[in-house]
């Protein structure tokens, strides 16, 4: 299921990859909340199911940056695993404290305006930290 919402490593590169790999994202969260759930849980409580996803997650999120890299499109500094990491982490840590993010919202994260905004600060977060400033600037 997640391997089918979420760019492999072997995809195209597109004009904008953080902002692609961003509406996968909120696409299986908006889609898939009980997906979602069940993902997180398994992470927390650290079972073989979620080592394997997450291991799976950080392999293609390593070869996406790994491709970035190459093309220069990524900073030159940018340390490929800790760039792999970043998207995952935040995408995760959201999905198990949706709860308490909420708290914070004006309505439920999954909503498409919440949706959105988490979104455009995650990617921009990305765009500006792990990025050329060429590529910042052609991304919108």
């Amino acid at each position: 299921m997640l391997r089918s919402q979420l760019p492999g490593p072997d995809s195209k590169p597109v004009a904008d990859p953080v902002g692609d790999f961003g509406n996968h994202v909120i696409a299986l969260m908006a889609d898939h909340p009980h997906v979602i759930g069940y993902l997180s849980r398994a992470l927390i409580e650290g079972s073989e199911f979620g080592s394997i996803v997450f291991d799976n997650l950080a392999d293609r999120g390593r070869a996406r940056w790994e491709t970035l890299m190459r093309l220069e499109i990524a900073r030159p500094d940018l340390d490929v695993t800790w760039g792999a990491l970043n998207p995952i982490l935040l995408a995760l840590v959201v999905f198990m404290l949706r709860t308490q993010i909420e708290r914070h919202l004006p309505e439920p994260l999954t909503t498409p305006a919440q949706l959105q905004r988490w979104e455009h600060a995650v990617s921009a977060l990305i765009r500006h930290g792990q990025l050329r400033r060429e590529a910042e600037d052609g991304a919108g």
